[in-house]
């Protein structure tokens, strides 16, 4: 399953309450090799819509990152395919601002066709306080098949005009003389939880999990994942009759450890690193979706690269896997020969954010997106002026005083 164009309403840390974010290449996809065509996935064997491998998204802090990554979450559990997050220090699932009622729109592609499911959902009752994974209801969806052929771009990036060519397949609701509604006896035993889009993404690969920013997955980790991070580990295995791993380092006696002394003697990037790894290698498998939340988090850039790169190359990424990420560092997004791909988070005057498409707003390809971002090319994403002054102003007083 491919994701294609996620629209959420009632989305309220956003621009009119709306967050709208396309996964499929806008811009054109040159040639059968070289970096444009290596970062995506086409779609089927007609037309010419492809799914982006990579999308990041920038900017400020507070401007909404970790709550947009919140929202694409919601949709792949909606979804019920294989995905995989690294999960938020505060714990809360509910994106930040989710009015009671809202809903979804999302166009994706599966097995040759393309869907968009639309669903009204509400937050679950008692979701505030326990945090749970499964915080919202399902109160109606309605599943669309789209007739066309030969799909065109604005079909895929606008719902409405999506259904002009498409069918209903499936609603939640409705009578017993509608065809396409689930039936009543069989409608008892759809949780309000599960979307009816399990009639088409049904899989026994299924996964869905949060891990932990130092997760060290209790599992046996081959060599070449450690060397990437620390050449002096030669062992780092999981035995589980022992509850303990065999670690040895280059020249030293092999030894038993528990899983904390792991983490105490290895680095925190190391760590860090290779739980990414694992899990990227999961969904990498299978075709699945990660979202990693400040990827630059305990990792050098050269690493950094190295990990967006299985996701780019068409010989570790055979399946089309998507990774979503967020980063607080303006020059990861070099690593991006696209521009359709690249997401920035701009705060606006009411305090709400918009969120823009970097080849929206710059149409040349031969800038570093981190020069143009940085020279304020595209205005408010980047700390204003007045208020870094203000900082600097404080703390020259404060220290004199």
């Amino acid at each position: 399953m491919r994701l294609l164009k996620v629209v959420v309403r009632g989305a309220g840390l956003f621009s009119e309450g709306t967050f709208s974010i396309d996964f499929f290449a806008a811009d054109r996809v040159a040639g059968k090799d070289g970096p444009f065509f290596n970062n995506v996935f086409r779609l089927g064997d007609t037309g010419s819509i492809y799914s982006q491998n990579v999308v990041a998204i920038s900017g400020v802090n507070a401007s909404g990152k970790t709550t947009a990554l919140k929202e694409i979450w919601t949709v792949l559990e909606l979804l019920l395919v294989p995905r995989e997050m690294r999960s938020d220090p505060s714990g809360k699932s509910i994106p930040a601002k989710t009015a009671e009622h809202f809903s979804v729109q999302t166009v994706f592609w599966n097995e040759g066709k393309f869907y968009l499911l639309e669903s009204n959902l509400r937050i679950a009752k008692g979701a505030e306080e326990s945090n749970a994974i499964d915080w919202f209801r399902i109160d109606d969806e309605t599943l669309w098949l789209l007739d066309a052929l030969r799909p065109n771009k604005s079909m895929i990036a606008d719902p409405e005009t999506f259904k002009n060519s498409a069918t209903v397949v499936l609603k939640r609701n409705g009578s017993d003389e509608d065809e396409t509604a689930v039936p009543t006896n069989a409608r008892k035993f759809l949780r309000d939880n599960v979307s009816i889009a399990i009639a088409v993404n049904a899989s026994s690969k299924d996964s869905g999990e949060l891990f932990e920013l130092d997760d060290v997955l209790r599992a046996s980790h081959a060599t070449e994942v450690v060397h990437a991070f620390d050449s002096s580990v030669e062992l780092l295995s999981w035995d589980s009759k022992l509850d303990a791993f065999h670690l040895k380092f280059v020249g030293e006696p092999e030894r038993i450890v528990s899983e904390r002394t792991v983490r105490e003697i290895l680095s925190e990037g190391t760590v860090v690193g290779i739980g990414m790894v694992e899990r990227a290698l999961n969904q990498l498998r299978v075709g699945g979706f990660i979202l990693i939340d400040e990827i630059e988090f305990g990792l050098n850039k050269s690493l950094i690269k190295s990990f967006i790169e299985l996701f780019q190359s068409h010989a570790t990424n055979p399946h089309g896997a998507q990774l979503i990420f967020t980063t607080h560092y303006i020059e990861l997004l070099d690593y991006l020969p696209r521009k359709d791909n690249v997401y920035l988070l701009v705060r606006n005057k009411e305090f709400t954010t918009d969120v823009v498409k970097y080849s929206d707003r710059i149409s040349r390809i031969e800038n570093k997106k981190s020069e143009v971002v940085l020279a304020n090319a595209i205005r408010g994403v980047m700390p204003s002026y007045p208020e870094v002054e203000g900082l600097r102003s404080f703390a020259r007083g404060f220290v004199r005083e």
